[in-house]
């Protein structure tokens, strides 16, 4: 038997080997290294999927900072591709670069693009790039011959595309078929069916019902396919996205909130530009990391029911599987492991209480360190809307029975007023993940939103605003 290890620590390989040796079909064997001893696995209990996503970020961004380690050393590994988004999100607002390994990157995938081309239709029906990669999808019995006549029609006629299909019967008599004209009514009739429902329906409840008359749910689940679920969680995951924006979004005068998260979701950083060969943190699913190793890794999302899935709670043999994947997930790690997993996750769109997973009841408390993030910001029990809301319904209530709301109110105020000063002044020092040490030389405005001109010791002046910046003060 193989059984020296040249890649992990001796811990790494003991948690490992302590989950994998409660399979009962296995062949025994114990690996051994002659490398150090190492630190400890590190196991982080999160508050939710979102303080995970940030605690990631955080701990590389302060091993980049402490050790000048390269991003390239390190991964993320998760069970799932719909996994992906959040831990996406929260890479993207602390600037660190990622690359998505044998896969694409959340918003890149096929059905949520067509989702998204939906929303941007919906949302600006003179979008003639969406209306085309959607029109016939799922299908509708509008071919391409039928598409380009219409086409042909709108630039002779001087109108947007979505103008002439609402006009087919006019344009397309004679010409066209009945069945291609009631086709291209009807998706006509669909979209101003939702522009009219937006403003009756909370953006997340008005998608969902969207999302399900469309039928994509339906469909991947009829296919049945390993490919079709995974869409079906990538779907899932969308409507995720877009009620936590519901959650944490403010209203700016003239804005719509639909155009606001189109909008956030077509911003491409420059990191998300970058050339997939330079320094970037590496994501993928577990099954893809089959073969690779990194010096950091951090397996995302352990809780009974993802890691393992739910399916191999009643199937023996998937349960083991479950465990090898655990095993090679830990053991892609060369020098440290975190294993993390949120006490609730919102899954199916709707908050998921969660338990550990039990692959974390099977290894030795002696092997792993423990650390329990306290709720931040970032989890959803905590959000800024949130805390708002609770506030308000405190302070509009006349609680001393003396009808003394008002002064309550102003307390209140005063409150808020206080909460969102900033700390970020003209002089100070501060470290920013990617440009490195600045001074900030001029700002604008007040707390998240406040805009920072900075001056970075490569001589260039940025403009970052503090609620994406992710700035540390020295």
């Amino acid at each position: 038997k193989l059984e020296q290890n040249y890649r992990s620590t001796p811990n790494i390989l003991s948690v490992a080997t302590e989950v994998v040796k409660n399979n009962t079909q296995r062949i025994g064997k114990t690996l051994w290294t002659e490398a150090p001893e190492g630190t400890k696995a590190i196991l982080l209990e999160c508050e939710d999927d979102r303080v995970e996503a940030a605690q990631i970020a955080q701990k590389i961004q302060y091993n980049v900072r402490q050790n000048k380690s390269p991003f390239s050393d390190f991964a993320i590994l998760y069970r799932t591709n719909a996994q992906s988004r959040g831990i996406e999100d929260s890479l993207r607002r602390a600037t660190i670069p990622y690359v998505i390994y044998g896969g694409l990157r959340f918003y890149d995938r096929k059905e949520v693009k067509d989702i998204l081309a939906y929303l941007r239709l919906i949302a600006n029906p003179a979008d003639s790039i969406s209306l085309e990669r959607i029109v016939n999808y799922p299908t509708r019995g509008i071919g391409k011959t039928t598409f380009d006549k219409m086409m042909e029609f709108s630039q002779t006629k001087n109108l947007t595309l979505f103008e002439t299909l609402k006009n087919t019967r006019v344009f397309g008599f004679g010409i066209l078929q009945d069945r291609a004209i009631v086709a291209l009514e009807g998706f006509c009739m669909l979209i101003e069916k939702y522009q009219d429902l937006k403003s009756h329906l909370s953006l997340s409840e008005w998608a969902r019902i969207l999302i399900d008359e469309l039928g994509f749910l339906k469909m991947f689940k009829a296919e049945s396919t390993p490919e079709a679920m995974s869409r079906h969680e990538n779907v899932m995951e969308l409507l995720n996205a877009l009620t936590e924006f519901q959650e944490r979004y403010v209203a700016e005068e003239g804005e719509d909130m639909l155009a606001a998260f189109l909008k956030e979701t077509a911003l491409i950083s420059d990191i998300d530009k970058m050339d997939e060969n330079k320094n970037a943190v590496t994501l993928m699913t577990v099954h893809s990391s089959k073969g690779l190793e990194f010096p950091v890794v951090f397996v995302a999302g352990l809780e009974d029911g993802l890691f393992p899935l739910e399916k191999a709670k009643e199937n023996a043999h998937e349960m083991q599987e479950e465990r090898r994947l655990f095993y090679v997930a830990a053991t892609r790690a060369k020098k440290e492991l975190f294993l993390l997993f949120a006490k609730r996750r919102m899954r199916f769109n709707s908050i998921i209480n969660s338990s550990p997973s039990r692959f974390i009841e099977e290894i030795p408390e002696e092997l792993i360190e423990r650390e329990k993030i306290a709720a931040r910001v970032e989890s959803r029990d905590y959000s800024r809307n949130s805390f708002q809301r609770k506030q308000a319904s405190f302070f509009d209530a006349d609680v001393s029975g003396s009808g003394n709301t008002k002064s309550l109110r102003t307390m209140s105020d005063e409150m808020v007023a206080r909460a969102t000063e900033t700390k970020y002044r003209a002089g100070l020092n501060v470290i920013h993940p990617t440009f490195g040490d600045g001074t900030i030389m001029h700002t604008e405005g007040l707390g998240e939103k406040q805009k920072l001109t900075i001056m970075f010791g490569d001589g260039i002046e940025r403009r970052l605003m503090v609620k994406y910046a992710n700035l540390m003060l020295r």
